[in-house]
């Protein structure tokens, strides 16, 4: 039975010598790591959102809109008025089934 090639030991490249230390950054910084991946994703979103597109409101009509600067608006003004029902309808006081503390009682003064 001839000896396998793969299985001798062989002087390691500097290549291979830089290779097994390459994990130790991803180690060190996972949110650094997340960050680039999430910057990446929203450069490939952008760049696929950058035609320009044609938008009719009632009457009106915008044209040569970027797609990107129509999602941007659509989620600005949908978040508008998401926090203007929440402040309308969510008083700080009846949050989670709080309710309104009695203040007569602590805004007496003592002769």
């Amino acid at each position: 039975m001839e000896p396998d090639p793969y299985d001798s030991p062989r002087p390691g490249s500097k290549l291979g010598r830089a290779a097994k230390g390459g994990g130790r950054w991803l180690r060190r910084h996972p949110l650094g790591a997340l960050q680039i991946l999430l910057l990446i994703l929203v450069l490939v979103v952008i760049a696929q959102n950058l035609e320009p597109t044609s938008i009719d409101l009632l009457f009106w009509t915008v044209a040569a809109l970027p797609k990107l600067v129509l999602m941007l608006l659509s989620m600005v003004v949908g978040a508008l008025f998401w926090e203007g029902l929440r402040r309308r309808w969510l008083k700080p006081g009846r949050r989670h089934g709080a309710t309104p503390k009695d203040t007569s009682a602590t805004s007496q003064t003592r002769p």
